[in-house]
C-alpha cells in the first residue's frame, strides 16, 4: 500500500508546482478580497483535480493491468486510490481551515470549509466507480454534470446551515458519518467492478 501511495505522489510530481502556485495566488486574492469562500471553493477543484489526474496517469500508463498481473490484489489497488483521495481532501481541508484562521473568519467560514470538503468527497465517491468502469476519458462528460450538481447542493446547504445555529463539531460529525457511509458504498462498488474485469 505504501508503495502504491508513493507511486501516486510521483504521478503528480509535475503538478505540484502549479498546485502550489494556484494556492498562493488564490490565497492572496481571497485575503485582499476578504472572501474566504473563494479560497475554500478552490480546494474542491484541487482535491478532485488531483484524483482525476492521478487516475488519468494510470490509465495512460496501463498501470491497472500491470498491477493486477503483477499480483497486487484488486481490493488493495482500489483501496489505495481512496486513501490517496482522502489524503488530498485532508490537505485541502487543512489549508481551508488555515486560511480561515489567518483571516480570522467567523463560524460561517469554517462551515464553508466543512461543506466544500464534504462536497468534494461526494464527487470523488461518485467518480471512482465510473472511472473503474468506463475510464477517465469516457467519464469526463458525466464528471461535469456531477460536479455542477454537487456544487449547487453545497451552495444550497451552505445557505441554510450558515443561517442556522448548528455547532461546528456536530456538523463535522454528521459529515464524517455520512461521508464514511458514502465512501464505503462507493468502495464496495469499485471493488466489484474491478473484480469483474478480465485482463
Amino acid at each position: 500500500m505504501k508503495g502504491l501511495f508513493y507511486k501516486d505522489l510521483l504521478n503528480l510530481k509535475t503538478h505540484f508546482f502549479y498546485y502550489a502556485l494556484e494556492i498562493a495566488v488564490f490565497a492572496a486574492v481571497s485575503y485582499f478580497m476578504e472572501n474566504v469562500y473563494f479560497f475554500c471553493g478552490l480546494m474542491i477543484f484541487l482535491s478532485v483535480s488531483a484524483t482525476i489526474s492521478n487516475m488519468q496517469c494510470d490509465e495512460v500508463d496501463g498501470f491497472e493491468k500491470f498491477a493486477v498481473l503483477s499480483g497486487i490484489s484488486k481490493k488493495k489497488l482500489v483501496g489505495e486510490k481512496y486513501l490517496f483521495s482522502a489524503f488530498a481532501l485532508l490537505v485541502s481541508a487543512v489549508l481551508g481551515a488555515a486560511m480561515n484562521l489567518v483571516m480570522r473568519s467567523d463560524k460561517a467560514g469554517f462551515f464553508a470549509d466543512a461543506i466544500y470538503t464534504f462536497s468534494a468527497l461526494l464527487v470523488i465517491d461518485v467518480l471512482y466507480p465510473l472511472f473503474f468502469r468506463y475510464g477517465v476519458e469516457k467519464s469526463r462528460s458525466l464528471y461535469v454534470l456531477i460536479f455542477a450538481g454537487t456544487l449547487l447542493l453545497a451552495a444550497a446547504s451552505g445557505f441554510f446551515i450558515g443561517g442556522a445555529e448548528i455547532d461546528l463539531a456536530l456538523l463535522a460529525a454528521i459529515f464524517g458519518v455520512f461521508g464514511a457511509l458514502f465512501t464505503a458504498v462507493s468502495f464496495a462498488i469499485s471493488v466489484k467492478i474491478l473484480k469483474s474485469k478480465e485482463y
